[in-house]
């Protein structure tokens, strides 16, 4: 009962966490399915405690989901409903409604229409657009970190060889495009179309092989043993 009334209690301290680094953590928790830092409990049913996480929270201050899109306070900011999925700014909360779960649902944007979060079997990155239908809106998260939505970096790809790769998030995968892919995520690749500013003369999809290319990253290629052959920033 203790727990419980800890994790319900309002957060009014800054965590002061950039982005970057939020984001960083979700990506070290991606495939797990247990909070390590709160007993082991399991993520599923705890995606807006995992949001606080991401942040350096020990608890998000919020019950449910559904209560952090409905806050007035002064956590979050404005309700941000536009349905351009890929202009949801990096670190941006994006809330689902209670038609998906009873609770409502949140994860945390990565950029480029995508977003990590606690979902029923753990933490994984998933594309915005698959649970388009119970789509709320973002909020940027005010009290939990400094960084404002203008000053989230956008992801930078890197097209080195065959291989493009997108720092700081450890993504790789083969491509004769710029792609972006998400290390520990199978078949999670997502290209940039032709109409995109780091747009290729060739367009040649590689996903059919899906999730062979998840661990590549760490296992056969090292970016400082590579030559960039092109950089391109959206």
């Amino acid at each position: 009962m203790l727990s419980l009334l800890v994790m319900l209690l309002p957060v009014n301290a800054h965590a002061n966490r950039s982005v970057e680094d939020a984001i960083s953590w979700a990506d070290a928790q991606i495939g797990s399915n247990q909070d390590s830092e709160h007993n082991n409990q399991a993520w599923a049913g705890m995606c807006m405690h995992f949001c606080g996480h991401v942040y350096g929270l020990s608890q998000s201050g919020f019950p449910e989901a559904k209560d952090g899109w409905a806050d007035t306070g002064s956590t979050f900011g404005n309700k941000n409903t536009s349905t351009d999925f890929n202009s949801i700014p990096r670190g941006a909360l994006v809330f689902f409604s209670t038609n998906l779960f009873p609770t409502g649902h949140v994860g945390v944007s990565v950029g480029n229409g995508r977003m990590v979060h606690a979902w029923v079997a753990g933490v994984k990155i998933d594309s915005i657009d698959n649970l388009a239908q119970y789509y709320l809106g973002w909020r940027w998260p005010n009290g939990w970190t400094s960084d404002l939505p203008s000053s989230a970096p956008n992801i930078q790809y890197r097209l080195v060889g065959n291989v493009a790769w997108s720092p700081p998030n450890k993504s790789c995968l083969y491509a004769n495009m710029w792609i972006f892919f998400q290390n520990g995520y199978p078949n999670g690749g997502q290209s940039l179309g032709s109409n995109s500013i780091c747009q290729q003369e060739e367009y040649e999809m590689m996903m059919t092989l899906g999730g062979v290319f998840s661990n590549w990253w760490k296992v056969l290629y090292s970016p400082v043993d590579l030559v960039d052959n092109g950089i391109c920033t959206q």
